[in-house]
């Protein structure tokens, strides 16, 4: 009888699998300073798994995570488990967790994968985990990718077997390899088409896949012909659900996304200027076409300077500067940017201002990389010249020397960046030291004017509960527009250009009533109205979002439209 037992728990042993379920991580794109990672969960069990817990170190802050739940993070160790949806995988089946992570170096992934506390069989690295050392490596990216130039760019190389190391020959200028990681990065300077042999070994061995990288002007030409135009749109969709030059945002297929962003750029990038067409757009004197850029485009929605229409608007808004308080009220101060931990206390040390002085109060860069190409926010302050090229500063540069009735402009504040409005509009010195540097800014990195987006003066933005003084922060603002204006009046008069001074105002009726509209009409050259977000997922009722005339039966929302907001 003990005989047959230990024959049936033998074989019960050798039947069961090394890993019940085993997960695995690859990067589905990367930044400066993050990207975007799936971790795959696989149950290789002939039963389902009912609940899942993956853990993992990883010295990353994960901004956001989607189809699972972080119920721990204590030091780099993540714990996560399963949502309330996907806890069960059916045998044989996967399932996926995406996140959004910030950390330092480029391609840092986690390690230490387990699943409902056993060690997985995948893991991070720039292999997709499986075979073993006697595997030699199969290569398992994509073999096309598109960049552009200036535009910054990663790829990882992946393949099975548990590389050890990695590398690539034949890279354009501006990108390079890390040997350890797999990741490809960098910023590309000039449009071509290459093969890269792209390399994975393990202690097996080597092996070796040609990758075709296109860098082209113009993002959405997967063709290279000079413009987004409808062969590309066909070639896109004849290339849908697989690996192409059209896979514009790097998820590795070609999809709907692509889609979207082929669209977004759709008729840029004409292969000769349409002079008649630029001859009909007005200049700012005329009539203000104006856009917002937002610098984290680059990040979120793979939408560089270089996909501006600057043939259809005169005005680009560059958003957002940091105002900054060195005395502001600790009391106010909060964490402006989550993916570095950094409160307004932090951007003051970084606070911009001319040789030889002390201001008390200021503008500083929320993004240095993005905006300027600078490694540090240190370096920001002294670095000669003062933006790297591929920045979007250079950018905006390049696209005002071929649209000559482009001006730009830095916006300083809005709906996340308001708060030191309130300490500096409140106290004379700081305003003339906020004017003083603001001027500083915009003529430094070769902008032709300012938007104050303060949002709001006399409260009602974000984390403003008890600051708003509605009683006088609206005199307050007209004084410190006056400061501005003054300091570039007296730059104008050094140099000669013309300098524009606008803001975005509220377009609500409770908002408006906190301002004085003429006076800040008598110092400001335009005023953008924010006639957006009438009505949101904020409502127990639907709404137009930014209606022309009010159709709200709600008499609360009378006054809520664009009509009525310029009617004040």
């Amino acid at each position: 009888m003990k005989r047959i037992l230990l024959a049936i728990v033998s074989l019960l042993l050798a039947a069961a699998p090394s890993y019940a379920a085993t997960a695995s991580f690859a990067f589905a794109s990367q930044w400066y300073g993050g990207g975007n990672g799936t971790f795959t969960i696989t149950n290789n069990t002939a039963q389902p798994v009912s609940g899942w817990t993956l853990e993992f170190d990883w010295g990353a802050s994960i901004s956001d995570l989607w189809n699972g739940t972080i119920t721990s993070h204590v030091g780099n160790h993540f714990v996560v488990t399963n949502a309330s949806w996907n806890g069960t995988i059916a045998a044989g089946a996967s399932i996926t967790v995406g996140c959004t992570a910030s950390f330092t170096p480029a391609g840092l992934q986690p390690t230490n994968l387990s699943i409902n506390g056993s060690a997985s069989g995948g893991g991070g690295g720039g292999g997709t985990g499986g075979g073993g050392s006697g595997t030699l490596p199969a290569i398992t990216s994509a073999t096309t990718a598109t960049a552009f130039v200036d535009s910054a760019f990663a790829y990882q190389i992946t393949a099975s077997g548990t590389p050890t190391s990695f590398d690539a020959t034949g890279l354009p200028s501006g990108l390079g390899v890390n040997t350890a990681t797999g990741l490809i990065s960098g910023t590309p300077i000039t449009a071509a088409t290459t093969s890269v042999v792209i390399k994975a070994t393990n202690a097996a061995g080597s092996a070796t896949a040609t990758l075709t990288l296109s860098v082209s002007n113009c993002p959405g030409d997967g063709n290279g012909d000079g413009a987004v135009d409808s062969g590309d749109m066909a070639e896109l969709l004849l290339s849908f659900g697989e690996p192409s030059a059209y896979d514009l945002d790097g998820s590795g297929i070609t999809d709907n996304g692509d889609t979207a962003l082929l669209l977004l750029n759709y008729g840029s990038c004409p292969t000769s200027t349409d002079t008649d067409s630029y001859a009909r757009m007005p200049t700012v004197a005329e009539r203000k076409i104006v856009g917002y850029y937002p610098n984290w485009g680059i990040y979120q929605k793979n939408f560089p300077v270089t996909s501006l229409r600057a043939d259809r608007i005169n005005v680009v808004n560059y958003a957002f500067l940091v105002p900054v308080d060195r005395t502001m009220p600790a009391s106010w101060d909060h964490i402006v940017s989550s993916y570095r931990g950094w409160k307004y206390a932090n951007y003051a040390t970084y606070l911009q201002q001319p040789a030889g002085t002390q201001c008390t109060a200021g503008v500083a860069l929320f993004d240095e990389w993005a905006d300027a190409r600078a490694d540090t926010a240190a370096s920001a302050l002294t670095m000669s010249p003062a933006y790297n090229a591929g920045s979007n500063f250079a950018q905006l540069r390049d696209l005002k020397a071929t649209h000559s009735k482009l001006r730009t402009m830095i916006s300083i504040g809005g709906w996340t960046l308001s708060t030191p409005f309130f300490s500096i509009a409140r106290d004379a010195t700081k305003r003339a030291d906020f004017a003083k540097s603001a001027v500083y800014v915009m003529v430094r990195y070769g902008f032709d004017g300012i938007d104050l987006d303060w949002e709001y003066p006399g409260g009602g933005g974000l984390d403003q509960a008890g600051i708003g003084d509605a009683a006088t922060d609206g005199a307050n603002y007209v004084l410190l527009l006056q400061a501005l204006r003054a300091e570039m009046n007296r730059q104008s008069a050094i140099d000669g250009h013309i300098y524009y001074l606008s803001i975005a105002a509220p377009a609500g009726d409770g908002n408006i009533a906190k301002l004085n509209p003429k006076a800040i009409s008598d110092v400001v050259d335009w005023i953008n109205l924010m006639t957006y977000d009438f009505h949101g997922g904020w409502d127990s009722t639907t709404g137009f979002n930014a209606p022309m005339v009010n159709v709200d039966p709600n008499p609360a929302s009378a006054k809520w439209s664009v009509s009525a907001a310029v009617q004040g």
